[in-house]
């Protein structure tokens, strides 16, 4: 038997749209969850997750900030999962400011 937890209309899709999107950016480690946000590590040197999250607030996106959380540090960010499009949005702008190095 296959039990499935409850997921909003097409909750499962976006999840795994913006998991997979997450993972395939050279950078980024997002880290399976069942919530309805992601934890993400961030792997390129000299990039905070302050940094990120001033960069990504002036294009009107926001994430959490996860470096006072205990066990972690300024690497790791938390995005939640929205719909397809903003998802889409996310991932371009955070892809787009970590190719062009722009943070650092």
């Amino acid at each position: 038997m296959r039990i499935l937890s409850w997921q909003p209309r097409g909750g499962l899709r976006k999840r795994e749209f913006l998991y997979n999107g997450l993972n395939a950016i050279a950078g980024l480690k997002a880290y399976p969850s069942s919530a309805n946000y992601f934890l993400v590590k961030i792997l390129q040197k000299d990039i905070s997750s302050a940094t990120l999250q001033a960069a990504l607030l002036s294009e009107g996106i926001l994430i959490r900030d996860c470096s006072l959380f205990p066990g972690m540090d300024s690497t790791f960010f938390r995005v939640a999962v929205r719909r397809r499009e903003e998802n889409r949005t996310f991932i371009d702008a955070i892809k787009k400011l970590l190719d062009i190095n722009c943070l650092t």
